[in-house]
């Protein structure tokens, strides 16, 4: 997994801070992800506090006295932050291209989204072609959605 998209209308830094800073506090493979790209582009992390894990939804807690918020939109607005219906739809966008999409809130409102992609190994497509061309019948399980799974299914042949 990897950080490929960063949507904003705010400063890139500060987005990444705070978004980054709640995703190192968890220890979900996707969260780490958000954190790493975060630091790879030198943002400097936090330690957040008050850090609470909405099973399956998101994670918040506070960073610089910001309340920050990471999940689904629909975890946002239940938390009473406003989510622009532009976000909604980039969030859609993005889903389609096969990425796994997150918005991010503080202090009332959707500040953004952020998107992490499957990395596919150099040698993967050339891997399948060639088992293909041995008769080998291939297919690919995955926990994700269809949505996240064909693109893919798409690259890799």
């Amino acid at each position: 997994m990897e950080l490929t998209d960063v949507i904003t209308t705010e400063d890139e830094e500060t987005f990444l801070r705070l978004a980054g800073s709640i995703e190192a506090a968890s220890e979900h493979p996707i969260a780490r992800a958000v954190a790493l790209g975060a630091e790879e582009r030198e943002v400097t992390l936090e330690r957040p506090t008050g850090f609470v894990n909405h099973t399956g939804r998101g994670v918040q807690g506070t960073v610089d006295g910001h309340d920050v918020v990471v999940g689904r939109h629909t975890l946002l607005t239940d938390l009473g932050l406003t989510v622009d219906i532009s976000l909604v739809a980039t969030a859609a966008d993005l889903e389609q291209e096969g990425k796994t999409v997150f918005s991010v809130g503080w202090d009332g409102s959707a500040r953004g989204v952020i998107a992490v992609a499957d990395t596919v190994r150099p040698t993967a497509r050339d891997t399948i072609r060639h088992l293909k061309q041995l008769g080998t019948r291939v297919a690919m399980i995955t926990g994700d959605n269809q949505t996240t799974a064909d693109p893919i299914g798409t690259l890799l042949g």
